[in-house]
Parts: C-alpha cells; structure tokens; sequence
C-alpha cells in the first residue's frame, strides 16, 4: 500500500507496519509546520529496491536513496526550507510528537464543529467520528454561497478550502494546522458566527 500523507503526517496516527504502507509521501508543511517546498517519501528498504524503471527523473526514488546513502542528492535542495524543515521537525518532538500534536487539532476541530453547528452549518459526513483531527467539511445552508463566505472569512484573516467535484459550491472545508492560539480559535469562532448568520 502507497499512502498520501501529505497533508496527515505528525498529525494523525499512521500505522505503518499494521496496515502494511510500503511507502508514504509527505510534506514539511502542513502538519509539520515547516515552510512549503520540500516533500519526502518514507519507504521500507524492500519496496524501494523492488522500485524499476521510473519514468521521472525527479521522482525516481531509486536514485534519490542511492545518492543519499552516499550523503548526497540528485538536485540542489533549498537550504533554507530543508533548514526550517530541521527545525520544524525539532519543534514537533519538544511539544510531544504527532500524539500531542493530534490532541490539538482534535481540541480546535471539536471546536470550529460546534460553533459551525450552532451556526446551522451541518456536517457533510453525518458522524463527527469519521473526521480525522485536522480538517472538517460542512454543508452550506440553503441560500449560502461558498463565495460570499470565503469573502467574509478572508476580511477577517481567514482562508477556508471550496469543495471539489460534486460538492463544488455546496461545502467548504476548514483545516487547523498551523500556529493557532486560543486568540486565533476566539477571533475565527466570531468571524464564523458573524458570516454564517
């Protein structure tokens, strides 16, 4: 199994061995917190020399193993992201791992949920279980429109995600990765009561 962690990894629990993920992509962004740019993939040594014949040369995770063994890279990394990437990854260990760090997000989604819902913005899944711990999708009320919304969020600091495909305009989503304080949480819980009213 091949997993697209980019935007759940050291947020949400991934386990690899029992679900049997050969290989998992990621970012330095999103939950990590580091600055965007840089991805990796995490594989079992196994997979990696059943790996042949890559089509890409930018992707071909056999030459990027083989220079890294050597304490190489194919390419030039931005060292200034691949920094902050190390200090991103530093910061994540000090506050308590993706554990302390899932804790969070749970804490702010539980909250955007219910301000959403006492806002009459319904879950688009009917069980808030079946949510991870960094983002939540909502159905947009009768008459509400995606792009009034987000307008109104974006004025008060806020970006929210539109749906895709055929919730296109009829959802939106909101994530809680990031540098959030109880101040942020505060000023969001109001801006959302005032634009879903």
């Amino acid at each position: 199994m091949l997993l697209d962690a980019v935007s759940s990894f050291a947020g949400e629990d991934m386990q690899l061995g029992e679900w049997n993920i050969e290989a998992l992509a990621a970012t330095a962004n999103k939950c990590v917190h580091g600055a965007p740019g840089v991805s990796f993939v995490l594989t079992k040594e196994s997979a990696l020399r059943r790996a042949s014949g890559a089509t890409s040369v930018y992707l071909d995770l056999s030459r990027h193993a083989a220079d890294q063994a050597k304490g190489s890279t194919p390419f030039t990394l931005p060292t200034h992201v691949t920094r902050a990437f190390d200090e991103a990854l530093a910061e994540l260990a000090d506050e308590g791992g993706w554990r302390k760090r899932h804790a969070t997000y749970q804490a702010r989604s539980s909250r955007v949920r219910s301000v959403c819902r006492e806002s009459n913005a319904h879950l688009l899944l009917d069980r808030e279980d079946a949510y991870g711990s960094i983002l939540t999708s909502f159905r947009l009320a009768a008459g509400q429109h995606y792009e009034d919304l987000h307008a109104a969020l974006r004025s008060d600091g806020f970006i929210i995600y539109a749906g895709q495909g055929q919730f296109d305009g009829a959802i939106f989503r909101i994530a809680v990765m990031g540098d959030l304080d109880s101040s942020d949480l505060d000023r969001l819980a109001g801006s959302l009561r005032r634009s879903l009213a």
